[in-house]
């Protein structure tokens, strides 16, 4: 599974090369979801779902979504309840009647996992598979009833099944409703996941990475395509392999932008002296087959295959019919083919063994096929009308493709009346180079007085007036007073979606605008200002340093490096401002690059202020350096604090902050007594699932909260754990503080720190937590075989002896009281062999009632057991030394037991002691606290 996912190819590179693929797990940016006007973590979410569609725009990131939980379910640290994941492409459901289990177990085969038909009907409807399907959109109009209705029946079959489907947001209208009644909205980029993105490409430095956001975050343009993954993905690879080498810049729209990266890849051969070698036509030649074979794809008739894949032998016989225009003969049709694909990697094989072929990603079809029909409007229209969802982008990108007046097509699709309709002619301005001003500008004008029904879709229109109002040209600055007036009106829906049309600007006098009204009062500006990234930093900076707490919390949300150096700076006054933004400090600093940037920041900071500095010292190379005098301030603050100034945005804050000023806090602020669990919680431990009638006291605890580190935390577990908290009366504060670890993190805790009658977690501990000495291996099993040897001399020879006595052969005192101790201990032993091997094996069905008879009578009659161990104890002992006097004498047999006793009390002593020195209940926490910040970015659920 990992050599088919581990790489993804970027299908726009046209060489074999360490630059043609990219690391799925280095260069994976975590998405996010739009709920409202907020972004929320998709992957929990997602986890919890057993029926969902994930929805985003052309180039989201969501077959991405897919391919990278794949890679962590393939992990060492994926929890052994989680479900195994298949991931199916669903174009290939076009044209053929292949069922989805014949398809699940296809795949699973390709990944060498082997399960006969039989198998796989379990397991499925156990609930022990998770299934991805990836383009719903890339099903052929013909087959979306058909396939919609596989995927319903298929869901309702294997109820237990999770089943998550990936669609554009254009192409979905409701078909899987009935049964999948959850869809989730991938949300763009934002300016966090940007730089993250650049950080993580291969071949940037951290300058070049710097440099190119900058670049973007001043062309609005360029940014807005950032916001897509796959554009973004264009946008570095043309930077690192392009614009930086001959400095060139960046276009300006997004068909420009596809022109470059096209002409860059068919040219590439020819630009670097190697065509006469291994590039034979010109690449012209190849622009224009690739040209006709993409509009071919984009007008597949319903009754033919996918518009996404086309058979060999078709793909040569179009090439034939357009080789005479191009003055070759038949002869090169197979040649050229082989060249684009070898060469350019702009039309691709499926697979090795398929014999189809089709374009890297759809969008790059679809511009092609916009640049085919470039003087063929009529043709353009005719095939939208009859497909909307198929030929959207492509309508887009014809508006943008070329110089061409687009005016008539556009005020053919407004006046269709219909609302999407609408909506595409307002997206089709952005995107054109040449329509008529006025007509335009009154497209704006009666979409805006259209657009405040509540009929229509606000997402899509916010959208497209925020990409006409960023062009700083002419029409744009006409689009953009009218948002701000509308704004100003604060009639709804209108001044809603107003706002957030101007905070997809990402103008910086958008962003001024907005913090004048988030100033003034109003949620929704506040709202839209936050959306805005790093272009509201500035105004938010001053919005907290005249007060606004709120301000503090928006930049939080802002999330990127530059954000977390505003909170910085917050930290130095004793003042609700500085709690507030360690607060959220200590929860960016999850982000690897968030802290990698403090450390080379030259943020201001201020040395007297006072610190914790022993909780960052296990990570500290020794020197006092910038960043460790801010997260000993980030520590202070944290630490010193109320439960009330915890800011309610702040649910996970790094562990490496949350072990030592929740757990070890909480230890130190509980009085030195011993503390055993009540009947309630025993009753708790038992509601697990365990049988604690076998474990005393904390133990049970230990051993039922233990069976729940490898699965989702149900809240059941969580009170239980919150329960064990109360039981040693931890303070709501440093619960708090404990309970922003990760779910399993935090049972870790409890069970390694918690679940004791003392609980122990010192600053000591803390300071070695990096260390990894050696376990004592040595020491251990010589103090296992000592302990061993007395007990079973004592045993052996005791026993032996009382039954050579009562039997008259080994004779030695009175045999009555031989026989007294060997009916005491011969029972005895029976019943404690017996309850081992059942404690292992679980192996006798009445074993509980005895457990519960023998624990009764131990509380009804102790002094009998009491009584019970010392005669068999001394009886066995004074056997076993009349035994050793018989071969030798007295005074030699009590030496030889005293040497056992001592050697054993000394070496059991000995590595008791060393074991203390050595153990650190802290390690496994920190230890589980790294695993599990992998599994946090899968969106694969655990089995039932």
């Amino acid at each position: 599974m990992k050599e088919n996912f581990a790489r993804h190819r970027l299908g726009f590179v046209n060489e074999q090369t360490a630059t043609s693929t990219v690391d799925v797990m280095k260069i994976y940016v975590p998405l996010e979801y739009q709920a409202g006007e907020e972004r929320k973590d998709v992957y929990e979410w997602l986890r919890r779902q057993m029926r969902v569609v994930i929805l985003g725009p052309p180039g989201a990131g969501k077959s991405m979504l897919l391919k990278h939980s794949m890679l962590i379910w393939a992990g060492e640290s994926t929890p052994r309840s989680a479900r195994l994941p298949v991931l199916i492409d669903l174009h290939r459901c076009n044209a053929n009647n292949t069922t989805l289990d014949q398809m699940i177990h296809e795949e699973l085969s390709r990944n060498d996992i082997r399960m006969n038909p039989a198998l796989l009907d379990i397991s499925l409807r156990e609930g022990k598979l998770a299934l991805l399907l990836d383009g719903l959109d890339e099903v052929s109009q013909e087959d979306q009833n058909r396939v919609s209705m596989l995927l319903r029946d298929f869901a309702r079959k294997y109820s237990g099944c999770q089943m998550l489907v990936t669609c554009r947001s254009a192409a979905y209208s409701g078909q899987l409703q009935t049964e999948f009644m959850e869809h989730v909205q991938v949300a763009d980029f934002d300016d966090a996941n940007i730089r993250r993105f650049l950080t993580n490409w291969p071949n940037m430095t951290d300058a070049d990475s710097t440099r190119l956001f900058y670049d973007l975050q001043h062309n609005q343009n360029l940014m807005r395509l950032a916001a897509s993954p796959l554009l973004l993905t264009m946008i570095a690879y043309i930077h690192t392999e392009v614009l930086a080498k001959n400095g060139r810049s960046l276009p300006g729209n997004r068909p420009a932008f596809y022109e470059m990266a096209i002409d860059h890849l068919l040219k590439r051969d020819h630009d670097l002296a190697r065509h006469n070698a291994i590039s034979v036509y010109d690449w012209q030649e190849k622009l224009a087959v690739l040209q006709k074979i993409a509009l071919t794809l984009q007008e597949t008739p319903t009754t033919r295959p996918d518009r996404r894949s086309i058979d060999g032998a078709e793909l040569i016989a179009i090439t034939k019919r357009i080789l005479p225009d191009l003055n070759l003969g038949p002869e090169h049709a197979k040649l050229l083919i082989d060249e684009i694909d070898q060469r350019s990697q702009l039309l691709v094989k499926l697979d090795r063994r398929s014999s189809r072929y089709a374009f890297p990603h759809l969008t790059l079809q679809e511009y092609l096929a916009a640049v085919e029909l470039t003087a063929q409007p009529e043709t353009l229209l005719q095939r939208y009308f009859a497909d909307r969802p198929a030929w959207r982008e492509t309508v887009k990108l014809w508006c943008g493709a070329s110089s061409r007046d687009c005016t008539d097509v556009v005020r053919t699709i407004l006046n269709s009346a219909s609302h999407g309709d609408q909506i595409l002619a307002l997206e089709c301005l952005a995107e054109a180079k040449r329509i008529d001003d006025t007509f335009a500008r009154e497209v704006i004008v009666d979409s805006m007085r259209a657009t405040t029904s509540l009929s229509w879709d606000e997402r899509a229109v916010t959208a497209a007036f925020a990409a006409v109002a960023a062009d700083g040209r002419p029409r744009g600055e006409f689009t953009f007073n009218l948002l701000v007036d509308q704004a100003k009106g604060g009639e709804e829906p209108g001044a809603r979606w107003s706002m957030a049309a101007l905070a997809g600007t990402r103008l910086p006098r958008a962003a001024a605008f907005l913090s004048e009204l988030a100033a003034a009062g109003d949620p929704q500006a506040r709202a839209a200002l936050r959306s805005m990234g790093e272009q509201a930093i500035t105004a938010l900076t001053s919005a907290a340093w005249a007060g606004s707490l709120q301000a503090l919390d928006d930049l939080a949300v802002v999330g990127t490096p530059a954000a977390s150096e505003a909170l910085t700076s917050m930290l130095w006054n004793d003042d609700a401002k500085a709690v507030r933004s360690a607060w959220h400090l200590a929860a960016l600093m999850q982000n690897s690059e968030i802290e990698a940037n403090l450390r080379l920041s030259d943020v201001s900071v201020r040395t007297e202020c006072k610190r914790i500095d022993w909780v960052w010292q296990p990570f500290s190379n020794g020197a006092s350096t910038k960043f460790e005098i801010i997260v000993g301030r980030v520590a202070y603050l944290v630490d010193r604090g109320f439960i009330q100034e915890i800011p309610s945005e702040v649910k996970q804050i790094d562990p490496r902050l949350a072990i030592p000023l929740g757990i070890i806090a909480a230890v130190s602020e509980l009085k030195p007594v011993d503390t055993s669990p009540s009947e309630d919680l025993m009753r708790e431990f038992g509601s697990l699932g365990l049988n604690v009638r076998q474990f005393p006291h904390w133990l049970a605890g230990e051993r039922a909260l233990s069976s729940f580190y490898q699965t989702t935390m149900p809240a059941r577990v969580a009170s239980v754990c919150d329960h064990v908290l109360d039981a040693h009366h931890v303070s709501p504060y440093r619960k708090r503080i404990i309970r922003m670890m990760d779910d399993r993190t935090y049972v870790e805790a409890i069970v390694r720190v918690f679940c004791r009658f003392r609980p122990k977690a010192s600053k000591e501990q803390w300071l070695t937590v990096q260390d990894d000495p050696a376990k004592p291996r040595l020491l251990k099993s010589c103090a296992y075989l000592s302990v061993g040897l007395l007990v079973a001399c004592l045993i052996v020879l005791g026993i032996g002896r009382a039954v050579g006595t009562v039997a008259g052969v080994w004779p030695w005192g009175p045999p009555g009281l031989s026989a007294v101790l060997t009916i005491l201990v011969i029972p005895v032993l029976a019943v404690a062999f017996f309850a081992f091997i059942n404690d292992i094996f679980d192996a006798f069905n009445f074993a509980d009632p005895l457990v519960d008879f023998l624990e009764k009578f131990v509380g009804r009659y102790p002094w009998a057991v009491a009584l019970w161990a010392a005669v068999s104890v001394s009886g066995l002992t004074t056997l076993a030394l009349s035994a050793v006097a018989s071969w030798t004498n007295w005074p030699v047999a009590v030496a030889a037991l005293a040497f056992l006793v001592a050697q054993s009390y000394f070496l059991t002593l000995r590595y008791r002691d060393r074991i203390s020195a050595i153990d650190n209940a802290l390690r496994p926490i920190r230890d589980r606290a790294q695993l599990n910040a992998s599994n946090r970015l899968s969106i694969i659920g655990n089995s039932l």
